[in-house]
Formats: structure tokens, sequence, C-alpha cells
């Protein structure tokens, strides 16, 4: 317990336990959010709190259903939250296909080669959005991006290991698997990045329940 986050008056109790309780959620994660997308979820609550909003716990549902809506916006060269796919139409159309059963969905997007932190501050800046952010009914988030246009990962591969651990592959030229594909190891998964001097340009991350780890200790010895 810190002291940004103790209760000094009998009414902050409610909002401390249902804080705590979200982000004990959060810190026991086991889904695919990763790098920016799991960084955002952290901002907005840092944000949340210090205005005496509720933290909001991430749900992999969402985060699935807004990197579904980041990947067909890039894919089929538009930028809006209205889906010219009639099934993906609304982002409660798009919640609901991955199977959450909540209501009430707010969405905010952003485009080009901004991470986390810019995103943030750029939605700040915009009333709709910074109410959005700030928006009280809210008790779960999901945050999720195509992979293209983001300064810090370029096109991102995460292949999901087991429950509880995923790898990430970044700045990826061409991806060669699909979403959803089973792959083996040793199988080629995409074609490495190059940065303005035209060198190879890999970022490689392991997670274990969210947490990074040190690569070396499961990668094959030489």
């Amino acid at each position: 317990m810190s002291i940004r986050n103790f209760p000094l008056y009998e009414d902050d109790v409610e909002w401390w336990l249902a804080c705590n309780e979200a982000l004990d959620a959060n810190r026991r994660y086991q889904g695919t959010a990763a790098g920016d997308e799991a960084e955002l979820v952290a901002i907005t609550n840092d944000y949340r709190m210090m205005l005496g909003r509720k933290a909001l716990a991430i749900n992999d549902l969402l985060v699935r259903a807004a990197r579904g809506h980041s990947e067909e916006m890039s894919r089929m060269g538009y930028f809006a939250h209205e889906s010219p796919v009639p099934r993906n139409a609304t982002p409660s159309d798009r919640a609901r296909n991955e199977g959450y059963a909540g209501s009430g969905i707010g969405e905010n997007i952003a485009r080009g080669k901004v991470g986390a932190q810019a995103s943030h501050d750029l939605w700040l800046r915009s009333p709709p959005h910074h109410r959005n952010i700030l928006g009280t009914d809210w008790t779960e988030q999901g945050t999720g991006r195509s992979g293209n246009g983001l300064i810090g990962y370029g096109e991102l591969i995460i292949v999901k290991h087991s429950d509880r651990m995923l790898s990430a592959y970044a700045h990826n030229r061409k991806r060669l698997v699909s979403e959803g594909q089973t792959v083996a190891a040793g199988e080629l998964l995409a074609e490495m990045g190059r940065d303005e001097r035209n060198q190879a340009l890999l970022h490689f991350e392991v997670r274990v329940n969210g947490a990074p780890q040190d690569p070396m200790k499961y990668l094959p010895k030489r």
C-alpha cells in the first residue's frame, strides 16, 4: 500500500477497494496484451486514479476485439469506429463477436507512428476522447493494435505458447503466418524489417503471466 492509494476518508474505501481489485487482476493477467497494448492499460489506470476514477481490469475478449478492429482498419485502409464489414459494424458488435457479454462499449482509436503514451496524450487533447477515458461506468478495458505504423514495435507477431507464456517478435517487414495459425518450432514467422540505414531489426520478448523474462533462459543452447 502506498500513500497514493491509501484511503484518507471513509467515502474513499469503496473506490480504493475497487481500484486494488482491478490492479490485482491486471497483475495476474495471463492474456495476449503485450508491449504498447499492456502499457496503455497502465497509463489509462494511472490517469483515471489520479482524477478519482476507478481502475479498469484488462479483459482479453476486449483486447481481441480492439486488435481485430485495428488489423481490419489497416488491412482495408480506413480509419473509423464504424466498420464497413456488417458483422463488425460497431464497437459493441466487435466485442460481442469475441464473446464479451458486458454492456456499454466505448472506443478510442489512433493511427500513425504513435505508441501508448503518445496515443493517450493525443486523446487528452480531444474532449470526447478525454471523457471516454474517464467514463464512470467502465469496469474493464482492452487495448489492441495492428502493429503497422507504431514507432516502437512496427509489424508485431505474438506467439502464445501456453496460457501463461507468450513470445513477441517486432519490427517485421512482412508476416508469413496468419492470426490463429498453429506454428511449429523452426517455422518461419516473418521477414525481418530494416531501419533507415538498411540494417536488420528485431525486437524479441518472452513474457510469463504478462511479465517480461530473460529470453536466454528459453532459447536453445548453442
